[in-house]
């Protein structure tokens, strides 16, 4: 017959073997999530983000030469040349900051150290900024062109397009001096064997003054970055669209100088679409962010890491496809592009 103390002791063996099992299940949950995350990372950043990246850099230079050129000049392509270079700044430091490590850190192609400062990360964030408030120039000057025409001629001009472009990486620059002060990159080492497998972004203990936190990281940041942005180009582009829907449309199409302004507005109407899709989502995802600081709201973290990804990739993408929207919707560049590139591909042909 069983005493108490036989089945007190049978009960904590079977309470231990079940701990057991269950720190087990855990841990082998754990391990599964890391490595999907590592598989994710690699596809998602280091081959998606990297080659996207890559494509973006060179349509964007190729933008820059058609666009600078002397019968392309005008202060609308003056901002999309400003725009071009920004977007290439964004996503140069994406690749050497998200792109590189996400390939190193799976496939151990390089074992050497990353040594990289906060100018980098100042950079990105700098890059990021210009690229957004670019965006809003060109619709402003496109609102100026087309709902005061007359002003236009004054108001738009070559000049005045290239001093608005040096505002904006001025205020760029400025606005991001705080970043360089609240992180820092730290490398992150793989032990035992010591050997670096990139880097990680660390607050300084200026970040964690919640003075600092709650004004610039916070307020400061959704106000300047998403709030006045999509807002102005949300009530421009209205005013435009409102606009052109009063114009005699017969009347519009039989001038060329007409047609070529609604072409260059169409061109805007599609840049500020894409900005907008590509934008939304990390837009959700920094509020969702803010809240989880202030009020400790969990999310799983696959689902996050998953979230982040996503938002660098649609980030970049809006950087990479200006292109490819110049050139099916404005006939000009277009047509420069074909007379370069291809006209240039034939004649070495025909040559040869």
């Amino acid at each position: 017959m069983m005493t108490e103390s036989h089945v007190i002791a049978v009960s904590d063996q079977t309470i231990n073997q079940s701990l057991s099992a269950v720190y087990c299940v855990v841990e082998e949950i754990r391990i599964s999530c890391h490595v999907k995350l590592k598989l994710l990372e690699f596809i998602m950043i280091g081959i998606l983000l990297t080659s996207n990246c890559l494509l973006g850099i060179t349509c964007n230079i190729i933008s820059i030469f058609i666009l600078s050129r002397k019968e392309m000049k005008s202060s609308i392509n003056c901002c999309l040349v400003g725009l071009a270079c920004f977007d290439i700044m964004v996503l140069l430091t994406s690749t050497i900051v998200f792109g590189i490590p996400a390939i190193v850190k799976y496939t151990s192609l390089f074992t050497g150290s990353f040594e990289f400062s906060n100018w980098l990360f100042l950079l990105t964030n700098v890059a990021y900024t210009g690229s957004i408030y670019a965006v809003l120039a060109v619709t402003v000057e496109r609102y100026i062109a087309v709902c005061h025409p007359l002003k236009a001629k004054h108001i738009c001009t070559y000049g005045r397009a290239r001093f608005c472009m040096l505002l904006i990486a001025i205020f760029a620059v400025l606005y991001n001096i705080p970043v360089f002060f609240q992180y820092e990159m730290k490398p992150l080492v793989e032990m035992p064997a010591n050997v670096n497998r990139g880097f990680v972004f660390r607050e300084t203990p200026l970040n964690r003054t919640d003075i600092i936190l709650e004004i610039y990281s916070t307020c400061m940041h959704l106000l300047v970055i998403f709030v006045v942005p999509f807002g102005a180009l949300g009530v421009l582009n209205g005013s435009i669209f409102r606009k052109i829907r009063c114009t005699n449309c017969i009347l519009y199409l039989q001038n060329q100088r007409k047609r070529k302004e609604k072409e260059l507005t169409t061109m805007v109407f599609a840049i500020v679409v894409l900005f907008m899709m590509c934008n939304t989502l990390p837009i959700v995802r920094n509020i969702f962010m803010l809240l989880h600081v202030k009020y400790d709201i969990s999310v799983p973290t696959l689902i996050y890491q998953i979230v982040g990804y996503l938002c660098i990739l649609l980030v970049n993408l809006n950087s990479s496809l200006n292109f490819f929207i110049y050139f099916f919707f404005v006939q000009k560049f277009r047509r420069l592009f074909l007379s370069i590139f291809c006209g240039r591909c034939m004649s070495e042909e025909q040559a040869s």
